[in-house]
């Protein structure tokens, strides 16, 4: 009957515009929470940068301060390789380099030569803990592509110059040649000059 075909046709729009509207109210919810988390956890990794960059510059502060101690009767600002070799072997600066995210393992590894930048023999205290700085934390790939790269682009340089440099010998070379040609074809035509006045 009209009646029973009238009341299921409300009926399921009825239905439908409140399930329509429970998960919109849903999504809403959702998506606010959602949100909420998103800047929550932003405040939480400024926190934790700020925290982390106290925390680095304080240990960083302590390793300078601990390197000075152990260097109190050596002369000038900079490090020579056994100096660096005793400071190395210091278990506070082991523990400071520890706390700063370097490894025991990596520690052994570490050689006078990565610090020594300038490959003038020594290294500063400055230099030291850039060179710490820069180990902190586990290698990436990226670290190592980064790497790769570099020493593409300074090899691709070393062939440019060696390149240039050749070129450069050869057309040194070639104009001693010709000049000694020159020189000989002068001497050569000279009594001819002579015996023509």
């Amino acid at each position: 009957t009209w009646d029973g075909w009238r009341f299921y046709v409300v009926y399921t729009f009825g239905m439908m515009a409140t399930i329509f509207m429970l998960f919109n109210v849903i999504t809403a919810l959702f998506v606010e929470s959602t949100m909420q988390g998103l800047k929550y956890n932003e405040v939480q990794k400024k926190f934790q940068r700020q925290y982390e960059r106290r925390y680095v510059r304080k240990k960083c502060d302590e390793l300078v301060f601990r390197i000075q101690e152990l260097r109190k009767g050596s002369k000038g600002a900079t490090m020579s390789p056994q100096e660096f070799e005793d400071v190395m072997k210091d278990k506070r600066v082991c523990l400071l380099m520890a706390d700063l995210d370097i490894t025991f393992e990596s520690q052994a590894g570490l050689s006078f030569e990565m610090f020594d930048g300038d490959c003038d023999g020594e290294v500063s205290v400055l230099d030291f803990v850039q060179a710490i700085v820069q180990l902190r934390g586990e290698p990436q790939k990226a670290d190592i592509v980064a790497q790769q790269f570099a020493m593409r682009a300074m090899r691709d340089r070393m062939v440019e110059f060696e390149m240039l440099l050749i070129s450069e010998v050869r057309a040194s070379r070639f104009k001693a040649g010709v000049g000694a040609l020159v020189q000989q074809g002068k001497s050569a035509s000279a009594p001819f000059d002579s015996r023509r006045r």
